[in-house]
Parts: C-alpha cells; structure tokens; sequence
C-alpha cells in the first residue's frame, strides 16, 4: 500500500544530515515542473560547437589558475539544477545557525530541510530564470563539471546584437571562471554573516512583538494571524543586505574573466552579466539582477582602485580571506576598506 500523505511529508522532512539534499531536489523539480524544453538546438553540430568553445576557453584559462575542472555538460534546466545541488555539497553547511530560544516555535531541529528548502529554491530559481552562475554572482558550487543551462544561455546569446561564436566563448568563460572560485568558502561565509546579522536584527523585532502581543501558544495559525495584526516586521528586507557582495562577487568574476582570456570586445562580459541589457521578460531573476545592479558602478569604482594603487591584495587574494571582503559601506569607500586592512594607498 502507498504510504499515505502526511507519512510521506514527514519521510521528506525528517532527515539527521546537515542538509535535507533530498527535499532540496524536490524542490527544485517542483520549482521546474511545468518547464518545457522549448529552445532546441537548430543544428546537430551545436552541441559539438559550443564543446569546441568550452576547450578554447579551456586553453586560456587553465594555465593561469588552479582548476579541476575537465569537462563541459550542456544541460536542460532539471539536469542543471541537479548539477547545483550536487556541486554545493563540498560546503560545510553546519556553521549555520537558525535557533533562536526565545521564539514561540524552535525551528532548529528543522535547520536541516531548511537549508535543503532554499538551496532547492535557488536551484530551481536559477535553472529556471538564469543562463549561469555568474550573473547573479553566485560564488558556491564546486565540480570538475563545468554545466551550461543550454535554453537559457542560447536565448540570452540569441537577444544580444553580438557574434554568436564571441558570445558563448564569452559566457563559458565567465562561468569557468566563477566555477573556478567555488573552492574558495570565504565568499559564503560572508553573505552567510551578513544575513545572520540581519536575521538577528528581525529575530529581534519578533521576540520584541511576541513580549508586546502576548503569544503564548504553539499554534501556528494563531501566531501568524497575531504576526499580521500587530506587526510592522518586513520580512523581505532581510535579503537587502547581500545585494552589495553579490555585485561585488560577479565585478570580480567579469574582471578577473577579462584577465584570463584574450577577445576582441571585453565589454560582451558586462553586457552578459546585465539582464537589463537585451530582451528579457520580467521575472524574479530580473529583479535581483536590478537590485545588484545598484552596486555594479561601486564594485567596478573598488575593483579599479585596486589597481590603481597597486593595491598588494589581489581580487584572489580578497575572495579567499573573509576578512578581506568589503563591506557594502567599503565598498562604497575604498578608502576606508584600505584603512581597515592596514593597506594605504600607495
């Protein structure tokens, strides 16, 4: 007999890992579901072409950088979400602390399907809305695979007034590049504290709302009612803080891909970054892009004025060293980012 609902939700969810890796494929399909493979390659030869591009840039950049990477997979939007998934299990996802005491319901003994909830999501959401990594800076997965979302890649290439060929060299470099730097966790870690400093500050604001309304019970429908009732908590603005280091992570997969690999227009690295740039429709991968955006000239402004003093901490060095990463107000400040880490300019 098929196991029935609520034993097959609490199979899903039970899980002693450090990651729900289960539930997290599960939601990316979920996410996918209704996603069809619209865009076919119009040639038998594509797929051979974009390999051949992939040991071009292969060429540039594996003798400047240390790499495992040693192959290529043109995949459709499932099989690269499950190539996220797969590629984020290096990282050490136990650092991460959601309990709280003093909260109505404790949610860490769910920290597990939790984690494995969101890595679903931005697997699916990525899959779904974005042609790689690097548009959205994510800094994470790590493999010896490097694997292209071949729908939405070939719909960006096709949207932009450019040479096919530049494009797609373009784009696998960007990705090689950032999938190069998932060794490093530096970049987590730190969008990692920098959401648990916002999240202590809305932990704060809940604990403060649950002394003031007076919520002394574990149902969850009643907590939630109390919560929109009584309650100026913006949940959202939790996520405003990591838009600052994810602009500042793509500038330095842009600057340091215009470094490894020779082509004639540098700029088809901005302009594949930037969903404003060509014909996309609005959709949540957009909105994040915009709000990185905002960051983008700051980030260019600290990447340029690393060079211009000679700055001895190169953008490696920076990503590989936590405390070397800006924050959004050195960021915004160089000056101050080269006072805090003992480097004046020279």
């Amino acid at each position: 007999m098929a196991e029935d609902i609520f034993s097959q939700f609490y199979n899903l969810f039970n899980n002693d890992d450090e990651v729900n890796w289960n539930l997290a494929e599960q939601v990316s399909k979920h996410i996918l579901k209704d996603e069809e493979e619209i865009y076919i390659l119009e040639q038998e030869g594509s797929k051979t072409n974009i390999e051949a591009i992939f040991r071009a840039v292969q060429v540039n950049i594996e003798p400047k950088v240390d790499t495992e990477i040693v192959n290529i997979e043109i995949n459709n939007k499932d099989a690269w979400a499950l190539w996220f998934i797969n590629s984020c299990k290096h990282f050490d996802f136990s650092i991460l602390d959601i309990s709280s005491p003093d909260l109505p319901i404790n949610i860490s003994n769910m920290k597990s399907s939790i984690i494995g909830m969101q890595l679903g999501n931005l697997a699916g959401g990525l899959a779904k809305h974005s042609w790689g990594l690097s548009p959205s800076g994510i800094i994470l997965p790590k493999s010896t695979t490097l694997a292209i979302n071949r729908e939405n890649l070939l719909r960006r290439v096709n949207n932009l007034d450019i040479d096919n060929q530049e494009v797609i060299f373009a784009a696998l470099a960007l990705e090689y590049t950032t999938l190069t730097l998932g060794k490093f966790s530096s970049p987590l870690l730190h969008l990692i504290d920098v959401l648990n400093k916002a999240t202590e500050k809305l932990i704060a604001e809940i604990e403060e709302l649950n002394t003031e309304v007076g919520i002394e019970t574990n149902d969850l429908n009643e907590i939630m009612q109390n919560f929109t009732e009584n309650n100026n908590v913006k949940f959202e603005n939790i996520f405003d803080d990591i838009f600052a280091p994810l602009s500042f992570y793509r500038e330095c997969i842009v600057a340091l891909s215009k470094e490894y690999v020779s082509i004639e227009d540098y700029s088809i690295f901005d302009v594949l970054v930037d969903s404003s740039i060509g014909e996309y429709e609005e959709n949540i991968f957009t909105q994040l892009n915009a709000k990185i955006n905002q960051f983008s000239e700051h980030s260019r402004k600290f990447i340029e004025y690393l060079y211009e003093t000679k700055n001895p901490n190169s953008l490696i060095d920076i990503l590989n060293d936590k405390a070397l990463i800006p924050s959004e107000d050195e960021l915004i400040d160089p000056i101050n980012w080269a006072a805090r880490t003992s480097l004046p300019p020279i």
